[in-house]
């Protein structure tokens, strides 16, 4: 069975702003993006999630985030799911 790989960044908040994105790239262990990916955003504290899946670059992001700890969970179908 293949393995994701998680790419993260979370880019820092501005003064005036209240709120976070967390956005990155999904690929396989070999470096293989993974487009259609399912990527699900919880907070840690409330255990709300937001779900998104990756375009055709891998990529995916999650804006409006009100500033916390996040867990970053990806899946797609024949591969193992990453955490970060």
């Amino acid at each position: 069975m293949k393995h994701l790989l998680l790419l993260l960044a979370a880019p820092s908040l501005f003064a005036q702003a209240h709120r976070a994105i967390i956005l990155g790239q999904v690929t396989d262990s070999s470096g293989a993006i993974l487009a259609g990916a399912e990527v699900r955003v919880v907070q840690k504290s409330t255990n709300v999630i937001r779900t998104t899946r990756t375009n055709e670059a891998g990529g995916y992001e999650v804006p409006g985030l009100l500033p916390d700890i996040y867990r970053v969970e990806a899946t797609q179908q024949g591969f193992k799911g990453a955490v970060v």
